[in-house]
């Protein structure tokens, strides 16, 4: 959840087409980070990248504090199943998965207009500041219009100035963090909680 200050939108049609220098090389110095040893293609989710998936959503939970509790079971249920919530995009070189974006589609029925959020954006520390996170965006991107979406949505952390700058950079507007929200723990099974009427 993104803290407030810290949530930024794009609105389509304005294209996102970052330099091919900015693609392929950051400004961002990172000690023992590698450049990737050749091209880095993204593609949609495999059932097979499972496992890799699973150990990179784990990371990126560990990085924000949180142990995560994502099974095979519930990472199929969430990207590959037929009921689907979220589309996942890996970043692929030579047989690896350098990173992942994670993307879940919100409908503004009032509004008549989809919009796409980008959950997560994981990139392994080894590959970080070799623009393989920008390819990652740009992708996300092109999900989020082949799938009618008239705006990307994406979070970070208030002093996340690296991550807001990068967004900045590509077109990505700071957007209000207006409202209160709330949430219902519903439990797989049984009673709802006290107080439910």
């Amino acid at each position: 959840m993104a803290a407030p200050g810290g949530l930024f939108h794009f609105r389509f049609p304005v294209a996102v087409r970052p330099k091919e220098t900015d693609m392929n090389h950051s400004k961002i110095d990172i000690p023992g980070s590698r450049k990737p040893a050749g091209p880095v293609t993204i593609r949609q989710a495999k059932r097979g990248d499972a496992s890799r998936l699973i150990a990179m959503i784990t990371s990126l939970a560990g990085h924000h504090g949180d142990a995560a509790t994502v099974t095979p079971a519930t990472l199929d249920r969430d990207i590959f199943d037929a009921s689907a919530c979220t589309t996942a995009l890996v970043a692929h070189c030579g047989g690896s998965l350098l990173g992942y974006a994670a993307l879940n589609l919100i409908t503004h029925l009032h509004f008549g207009r989809r919009v796409m959020d980008l959950a997560h954006l994981f990139v392994e520390d080894l590959h970080r500041g070799h623009g393989v996170g920008r390819q990652l965006i740009a992708a996300s991107v092109e999900e989020a219009r082949r799938q009618r979406c008239t705006r990307l949505t994406v979070g970070t952390h208030p002093e996340n100035e690296t991550a807001q700058a990068v967004y900045r950079s590509l077109g990505f507007r700071d957007a209000p963090v207006g409202g209160t929200r709330f949430q219902l723990d519903l439990p797989e099974t049984g009673a709802l909680p006290d107080g439910w009427v």
